[in-house]
């Protein structure tokens, strides 16, 4: 159901200009915090459960992920932060096979897109992709 809001809202959002296109325009380090600045936001963004913003992940210089707390501290800006990373470099919201409970939006509820901020090597990159040939 929720998907299929989606695909018919989106196309009267675009109309409308306002869609939530997910560009981060840059995330600014503050010590414990990265603040991530949005461009295109319309009229600002939400929180769609209201409640706290999910699927965030904040690594330090070592490079390992852990969840994060986020929350909007303006129309185009969402606050990262986690108290087991005191010198975060990189952040990334809904980056996984399957995000679970995603609910950044905007003022009309269409979901930003998953993103990162860094751009660091992935487990896979590099390794060749298995080829499976079929006979008849």
């Amino acid at each position: 159901m929720a998907c299929a809001w989606r695909v018919g809202h989106w196309p009267r959002s675009t109309a409308a200009s306002d869609e939530l296109r997910t560009y981060v325009s840059r995330g600014e380090d503050f010590g414990s915090k990265i603040v991530i600045t949005f461009d295109d936001v319309g009229p600002g963004l939400e929180d769609s459960r209201r409640d706290k913003l999910d699927e965030f992940a904040i690594a330090g210089a070592d490079r390992k992920w852990h969840w994060a707390e986020a929350r909007i501290v303006r129309k185009n800006r969402v606050e990262v932060w986690s108290d087991t990373v005191l010198q975060p470099l990189a952040v990334r919201y809904a980056f996984n096979n399957n995000p679970k409970h995603p609910n950044l939006t905007n003022d009309t509820g269409l979901p930003a897109a998953p993103f990162r901020t860094d751009d660091w090597p992935g487990p896979t990159d590099g390794q060749a992709i298995a080829r499976l040939e079929f006979r008849v």
